[in-house]
């Protein structure tokens, strides 16, 4: 069984779409400028993390705290590429954050495993990612397997709903044995390394001629 370092030295997948941005450097991708702050924020706190249990000591505290921020960025590229009124993106960041205080500091410690976030966060990036997922099938023309927001969003599909699934998990208490949420974990990291690999993907098919927000 892989400890946890191992899983998260396979987190640090990340690398790979980090490294990837650097290509694109130059490029003027500001419609994806949230999506690249989300890629080597996660590597900086997967990073973290790393040195955190090397040392054998906790990264629940960087990590609950990190995913609230991960949880605005994602929502100010789904603003990005839709267009709607930021009213409606700051509605869902403020029910966020008062789930995230909810799980984070009235139900449990910032320093515990808590779920409840995690899994509310994930549906909600489920939710915009299906919905920017099923507008492309419908109105882009261009071949999807380049379309960097196609595979930007079907990597957040796949790593999202997993996530979700097994957080679900963590949040009712059944007596389930730690060898169990080990191979949970271990799901999440391949499915982790999945998405990453397709984010690099992606940010290798941005071109100089993807400077505008999608007109649906």
């Amino acid at each position: 069984m892989l400890s946890t370092t191992h899983l998260v030295l396979l987190n640090l997948s990340i690398a790979l779409p980090a490294i990837a941005s650097l290509f694109r450097i130059r490029f003027p991708v500001r419609a994806y400028l949230p999506f690249l702050v989300f890629i080597w924020a996660g590597m900086l706190n997967d990073t973290v993390s790393l040195i955190m249990v090397v040392n054998n000591k906790s990264n629940l505290l960087n990590s609950n705290v990190y995913v609230l921020f991960e949880y605005f960025i994602l929502l100010a590229q789904f603003a990005v590429w839709s267009g709607r009124s930021v009213v409606y993106y700051l509605l869902f960041a403020m029910i966020g954050l008062m789930v995230w205080l909810w799980d984070n500091v009235y139900l449990n410690e910032v320093t515990g495993n808590n779920s409840i976030f995690r899994f509310t966060y994930s549906m909600i990036i489920v939710f915009f990612s299906l919905d920017r997922f099923n507008k492309i099938l419908i109105y882009e023309k261009a071949p999807l397997g380049k379309n960097p927001t196609f595979l930007i969003c079907t990597g957040f599909i796949l790593f999202f709903a997993i996530k979700g699934f097994l957080e679900s998990f963590n949040i009712f208490n059944v007596g389930l044995s730690a060898s169990f949420f080990r191979k949970i974990f271990f799901i999440l990291s391949v499915v982790n390394l999945l998405a990453n690999l397709l984010y690099t993907y992606a940010i290798l098919c941005l071109t100089r001629k993807q400077e505008f927000t999608m007109p649906y």
